[in-house]
């Protein structure tokens, strides 16, 4: 399964690729929203792991875009948001997410919400 990551910080792209890799999970990265939208319609991945916010555009925004696109619509998209951003949760959700994860999580959360898709 490729997963997308796009997540600005090299520390938590290290974290997440560390995990993901132990249980065989090709990762990709990209940095950011815009750049993050093109990296998901060059690499059509299995999910998306999508870390807000971010500077360029906000997560609502990539998302609505996502799930405006018919090639790359139906991939499933995970939020990873702060505890401070918990009042966002709904909005992301009504937007397109598939589930949001609150950081910090450990492993076996990131692991049994990817597992929960059914992928």
């Amino acid at each position: 399964m490729k997963i997308l990551i796009v997540e600005n910080d090299p520390y938590i792209q290290k974290i997440l690729r560390s995990i993901l890799a132990q249980k065989g999970y090709t990762v990709h990265f990209s940095p950011a929203g815009r750049a993050g939208f093109l990296s998901a319609k060059q690499i059509v991945p299995d999910l998306i792991l999508l870390d807000v916010p971010f500077s360029d555009t906000d997560g609502v925004q990539f998302l609505q875009k996502l799930r405006a696109d018919p090639e790359i619509e139906s991939i499933p998209v995970i939020i990873l948001i702060t505890k401070s951003q918990a009042d966002t949760k709904d909005k992301y959700m009504h937007v397109g997410a598939n589930a949001c994860l609150d950081k910090p999580f450990r492993p076996w959360q990131l692991l049994a919400q990817i597992e929960a898709l059914h992928l």
